[in-house]
């Protein structure tokens, strides 16, 4: 049973793979994200790694879109840009800004149109921790790699 399971998330792997493969040799703008919080549950779960199309024409967003967008922060450090990804709640057209709120969040956002980055159109469940663990053991990865190549030519 484990063994079928397994497959099945190597085939629905590969064929994700191929897909953005596909899109980036087609020229479509491809972004890929790991969701580190519970904001959008249970839409999107925390782990999770969603794929984005890049929004060039803001005009286009609609509400109910999951969204990524640059959200102005202020901090004692100074003005700096976070990325959070949530859904589109309404649109001013006229003032030219976007009403964010992630499913599981009480708060509101509001961002100007040109900050949406980009559309969410799929995301594959904890495939993202594998990426966070890689990003955060990589040094200890590559040397492992290193001795075992160091190890094995002996």
């Amino acid at each position: 049973m484990k063994t079928r399971v397994v497959r099945v998330y190597l085939l629905k792997l590969l064929i994700i793979t191929f897909v953005v493969g596909l899109a980036y040799v087609v020229g479509s703008e491809v972004d890929v994200y790991y969701v580190p919080t519970g904001s959008m549950i249970p839409a999107i779960m925390p782990g999770d790694l969603v794929f984005a199309r890049q929004v060039s024409d803001p005009s286009t967003i609609e509400v109910g879109s999951i969204v990524v967008a640059r959200y102005n922060v202020v901090s004692i450090s100074g003005e700096r840009y976070d990325l959070i990804i949530h859904r589109v709640i309404d649109i001013d057209r006229s003032k030219g800004l976007v009403y964010l709120k992630g499913d599981n969040s009480p708060e509101i956002q509001v961002v100007p149109a040109d900050n949406i980055v980009s559309v969410v159109v799929f995301g594959i469940p904890y495939i993202g921790y594998i990426s966070l663990y890689l990003r955060e053991y990589l040094v200890y990865i590559i040397a492992l790699l290193i001795i075992y190549i160091i190890w094995s030519y002996r």
